[in-house]
């Protein structure tokens, strides 16, 4: 009996013992490493402005086809309209025949006849006859500004257009120190426009009656016109009659 017993025993567990060994070993769960990624850094944001749309300074300017040349400072235009040129003026050739006149016409009909022109216009539209008041260019050049330049016209600018008044003043330096046009030929020559020439705005100083020169701001001296021996009346506020004789600028 025991030896039986025994010998199930011993069965038993050779039993047991190869059921173990026939099971897979449970293998142990590791936890998954994860690595965190540390977000980055967002970039600042810059204060990079937005462009500011770039504004053109330039004023419009209208096309137009001069179709004749009245005199050194007044043209005609296709549709019969007429221009005065402004911020200038050149001596009469139409009516009184004023020294260098002749010469200024020639010179703004070689410059604009027949020729398209830009028209700029400053403050007013019209003067006192009903001519369109404009600065008048062509390829990038201001002929008002260069009628000036070479001699053949004064700067005369009339309130309120005076936008390019300090380029006519400087063009008028130059012809004068260069001894250019009108600066010789009229002034050297102790000879001075007659009658009253157009103003582009009317405004003319009334102390002198004869000629047409605006009054103060600026100051002028005889110097700066190339007007001579006219008379004045009233308070001469440019001070060009210096001994009070009646008569200006005497040469």
């Amino acid at each position: 009996m025991r030896t039986a017993a025994a010998l199930a025993l011993a069965l038993a567990g050779m039993a047991l013992i190869g059921c173990g060994e026939g099971q897979e070993r449970p293998v142990p769960s590791l936890s998954p490493v994860v690595t965190t990624l540390a977000s980055p850094t967002p970039f600042a944001a810059t204060d990079s402005p937005t462009p500011s749309p770039i504004v053109s300074s330039a004023t419009p300017r209208d096309q137009a086809l001069v179709t004749r040349v009245i005199d050194g400072d007044t043209i005609e235009i296709e549709g019969g309209e007429r221009v005065r040129y402004i911020g200038m003026d050149t001596p009469e050739d139409t009516s009184v025949g004023e020294c260098f006149g002749e010469q200024a016409t020639r010179r703004n009909r070689e410059l604009v006849e027949g020729r398209i022109v830009e028209l700029e216009r400053d403050v007013s539209e019209t003067d006192r006859f009903g001519r369109l008041l404009r600065y008048v260019w062509v390829g990038g050049e201001m002929i008002n500004e260069v009628l000036v330049d070479e001699g053949f016209a004064l700067a005369a600018t009339f309130p309120p257009d005076v936008k390019y008044e300090s380029t006519f003043l400087l063009a008028q330096t130059h012809a004068r120190a260069e001894g250019l046009g009108l600066w010789s030929a009229c002034v050297d020559a102790g000879l001075a426009p007659t009658g009253t020439p157009p103003s582009p705005g009317g405004d003319c100083d009334p102390s002198y009656p004869d000629v047409c020169i605006p009054p103060p701001p600026p100051d002028l001296d005889c110097a700066d016109i190339i007007y001579a021996n006219f008379r004045t009346i009233g308070t001469d506020p440019h001070g060009f009659d210096g001994n009070n004789d009646g008569e200006a600028c005497e040469r």
